[in-house]
C-alpha cells in the first residue's frame, strides 16, 4: 500500500529541441518524481525521445509539432492516476472560452482535471468540480512573463502548484517585451474564461423553427 502522495510533473509549450535546453535545476526534479506529464509543442522527435527515457513518461501533441509527432501522440487523451482521471490536451487554436469548451469536450469521460498548455501562462483553478491546470511554457516562451512548471500531488484528492523557474539559458527580456507579454495575459485570461454557448443545440433549435415556420408552406427545406 502506498503511504505517500503520487507527485506528477507537468510541462508545456517547450518549443526546443533537447533537454539540455530546458532551465537549469529542473532536471533532477523530472528525475524525481512519480511521473512526467507533456502538454505539447515540443518541436522535435528528439525531445520526446530524452522525455521516454525518464521513465514514466505521458503526453499529447501541441499545434507546433510535427506530422510525425502528431501521428504518434494523440492530441487528446485521459490518465488514470491513483484514482483520479486526469484530461490530457494541448489546447485550442484561439482561447476563446477555452475552460469551458474543454470541460465540454471532456464530459463523457467524467474526469477529475483538466491539464492543458498551449496559451504559455499557467492556470490553477476548479470550475464546477473540475481542476483546471496549465503549467505555463517551462522555457518562458512568448507570452509568457516566466519560465514555470506545474506539480500534481494526488493523495486521495488533486492539487496543483505552479513552480516559477530562472531563465539563465535565454537572458532577460527587454522591459517592453515583458510589459507586452503581461498585457496580453490578461488580456488571454478575460478571454479564455468566457462562457462557452452551445452551439449544437442552438444550431438544432434554429432549424427546428425554421421547420415549423414553413409548415403551412409546403415542404420543409431541411
Amino acid at each position: 500500500m502506498r503511504n505517500r502522495p503520487t507527485i506528477v510533473a507537468v510541462i508545456a509549450d517547450t518549443h526546443i529541441r533537447h533537454l539540455s535546453e530546458l532551465p537549469l535545476g529542473l532536471m533532477s526534479t523530472l528525475a524525481s518524481v512519480d511521473a512526467v506529464i507533456h502538454l505539447g509543442d515540443y518541436d522535435s522527435r528528439e525531445l520526446l525521445d530524452e522525455l521516454r527515457k525518464l521513465g514514466n513518461f505521458y503526453g499529447v501533441a501541441g499545434n507546433h509539432d510535427d506530422k510525425l509527432l502528431r501521428q504518434e501522440l494523440k492530441g487528446m487523451e485521459v490518465l488514470e492516476v491513483d484514482g483520479k482521471r486526469l484530461g490530457l490536451i494541448h489546447g485550442f487554436s484561439f482561447p476563446l472560452a477555452i475552460q469551458e469548451r474543454m470541460k465540454a469536450l471532456f464530459k463523457k469521460h467524467n474526469i477529475d482535471a483538466i491539464l492543458y498548455g498551449h496559451t504559455h501562462f499557467a492556470t490553477s483553478r476548479t470550475i464546477d468540480g473540475v481542476f483546471l491546470f496549465n503549467p505555463g511554457s517551462v522555457t518562458g516562451h512568448f507570452p509568457a512573463s516566466c519560465c514555470s512548471f506545474g506539480l500534481l500531488t494526488l493523495d486521495g484528492s488533486i492539487s496543483g502548484e505552479i513552480v516559477p523557474l530562472e531563465n539563465t539559458r535565454n537572458g532577460g527580456r527587454g522591459f517592453l517585451i515583458q510589459l507586452a507579454a503581461m498585457l496580453l495575459q490578461k488580456a488571454m485570461r478575460w478571454v479564455e474564461t468566457w462562457p462557452y454557448p452551445d452551439f449544437p443545440q442552438y444550431t438544432a433549435n434554429t432549424r427546428l423553427a425554421l421547420k415549423r415556420s414553413f409548415l403551412g408552406l409546403g415542404k420543409p427545406l431541411f
